[in-house]
C-alpha cells in the first residue's frame, strides 16, 4: 500500500486522499512530452510525413541517429568526447530504470553469473577474464539470428573487403 494514502496521525488508508492523488496523476501524464529531444521529435514527424509507418521509423531511427545511453555515474564523465569520436549522441538513463538500457543490462547479467556483485578484482586473474571474454563473445544471440558476435562482424568485413 502506497504511504502516501495513510492519514499521517492514524496510519490508515484513506480512499479519499488515494483518489485525489489517481485523478492528480491522470491528469498530469497526459501533459508528458513524448518526445523529449527535439532532433529526434523533427526526424519523426519528417518521416510520418513520408508515409512511414512507426515501424519503419524505429527501425531506422538508430542508422540515421546512432546514440549511446549511459548510466549516471561518473565512468561516464567524458561522454562528449565519445560522442564526436563516434560521431553519436548521449542519452542517460534515470536512477533504477535498467529498461531503458536493456542492450547494457543483458550482458551485465551474464558477466555477474561468472562474477557476481562485490567480487575483488583486484585477485582476479588475467586469463580469468579472457576465458569469459571468450565464453560471452562466441556466445549464439537471437538478435543476431542465432550467430556469434565474431561471425556477424566476419560477415560484414567480408562484405565490406
Amino acid at each position: 500500500m502506497n504511504n502516501s494514502n495513510k492519514s499521517p496521525i492514524y496510519k490508515v488508508y484513506l480512499p479519499h486522499k488515494a483518489d485525489v492523488r489517481a485523478k492528480e496523476q491522470k491528469h498530469q501524464s497526459g501533459k508528458r512530452k513524448r518526445l523529449k529531444d527535439t532532433m529526434i521529435e523533427k526526424y519523426v514527424i519528417q518521416k510520418l510525413k513520408l508515409g512511414w509507418s512507426p515501424e519503419q521509423i524505429a527501425g531506422r531511427l538508430p542508422l540515421d541517429c546512432p546514440s549511446i545511453t549511459y548510466d549516471n555515474g561518473s565512468e561516464n564523465i567524458e561522454h562528449q568526447k565519445i560522442n564526436e569520436a563516434l560521431g553519436t549522441q548521449s542519452y542517460f538513463c534515470n536512477p533504477y530504470h535498467s529498461w531503458k538500457k536493456g542492450s547494457v543490462e543483458y550482458p551485465i547479467g551474464l558477466i555477474r553469473r561468472f562474477l557476481p556483485k562485490k567480487t575483488d578484482f583486484a585477485i582476479i586473474k588475467p586469463s580469468q577474464l579472457k576465458t569469459i571474454e571468450n565464453l560471452l563473445n562466441n556466445r549464439p544471440r537471437k538478435c543476431l539470428n542465432f550467430k556469434t558476435p565474431p561471425e556477424v562482424f566476419s560477415s560484414c568485413v567480408a562484405l565490406a573487403g
